[in-house]
């Protein structure tokens, strides 16, 4: 488990790589995930609460390819903020992704989608899009005193 979380909300989470260490080591059987990242918000619920955690495998995608991945699925999205390839600012989301409805940007951008009806699309330019996390599994968090 990594202390960096995913942001459930649309304002992202400023990721800070350098923070980002193993907090705990965790065995999930048949998820195939290979990390787990807490979730911080509630624009996912129902399907993902604040402080749930997210087992999460890297997915490699092609840009010039941006119609090659699942749709509609859950995923962790760490987008650079800047053109600026020595810009080394992020923000991380936890979102639904689908195809741009708009024929001219369906191959740059696509939708960033929550669960929760409060909130609102966004796009995400994809070659900004610095790495994809595929949601493998959930795990609730529930917190006793």
């Amino acid at each position: 488990m990594y202390t960096e979380p995913f942001r459930a909300g649309n304002e992202g989470h400023s990721l800070r790589e350098e923070w980002d260490e193993v907090e705990s080591v965790w065995a999930i059987p048949d998820t195939h995930a290979t990390r787990l990242a807490p979730v911080r918000g509630n624009s996912m619920e129902p399907t993902l609460h604040d402080g749930d955690v997210v087992a999460i495998k890297r997915m490699e995608f092609r840009i010039d390819e941006p119609l090659g991945i699942p749709f509609g699925e859950v995923f962790g999205i760490v987008v650079r903020t800047s053109d600026d390839p020595d810009d080394r600012s992020y923000l991380d989301y936890i979102k639904r992704l689908y195809r741009h409805p708009d024929s001219d940007k369906h191959l740059t951008h696509w939708i960033a989608h929550s669960d929760n009806s409060d909130y609102k699309d966004f796009e995400v330019r994809i070659d900004r899009v610095a790495s994809l996390w595929r949601v493998k599994a959930s795990v609730a968090v529930q917190r006793f005193s």
